[in-house]
């Protein structure tokens, strides 16, 4: 068996064939895996808005592999994968904010239930919309409450002293 060694062109290193990758023109790629990743990586940081539309195009090419690898995914899967791309949140923070709030909504204290498909209330992670900071965990109607009133709190003591000034005793 011939080894042959090739010099990567970014870090000189010489290496064996097994650190390279075949790119698209059927020919070994000017740098090596570990350098092409770095290259990569770097190129990804400098270039968000680039990766963004790579991948929603991706995704709007590929129906059907987004759709096979949605039924794949579990509902733990999901609800983690949400909770830190939404609200850069570990899926043990969020149990732990749900186990503080006694497992209920904290505003009208509604028994909440998490990974549930049946028509219990669900907990929603209630954050700042301007900070984007988690607040709490709450029942679906009061986080959409105070999101309708763009999170102000003016306009929610508006509406409760309008409630009041109308309410039947």
């Amino acid at each position: 068996m011939i080894l042959l060694d090739i010099k990567c062109t970014k870090c000189n290193a010489l290496l064996t064939l097994d650190n390279w990758t075949v790119g698209a023109r059927k020919q070994f790629k000017k740098y090596c895996n570990s350098c092409s990743n770095q290259i990569s990586t770097q190129w990804k940081k400098d270039n968000p808005e680039k990766v963004k539309l790579q991948k929603n195009n991706w995704t709007k090419n590929n129906k059907d592999k987004v759709k096979q690898h949605k039924a794949n995914l579990s509902l733990e899967t999901i609800k983690k994968h949400r909770l830190k791309s939404s609200y850069n949140l570990s899926i043990e923070d969020f149990y732990a904010m749900y186990e503080e709030s006694n497992k209920s909504c904290s505003i009208c204290n509604k028994p909440l239930e998490i990974h549930t498909q049946n028509k219990s209330i669900m907990a929603c992670v209630d954050h700042d919309h301007v900070t984007g900071k988690v607040r709490g965990i709450l029942c679906n109607g009061c986080n959409r409450g105070i999101g309708f009133l763009q999170d102000s709190p003016t306009l929610l003591n508006k509406a409760a002293e309008y409630l009041f000034k109308y309410k039947e005793t």
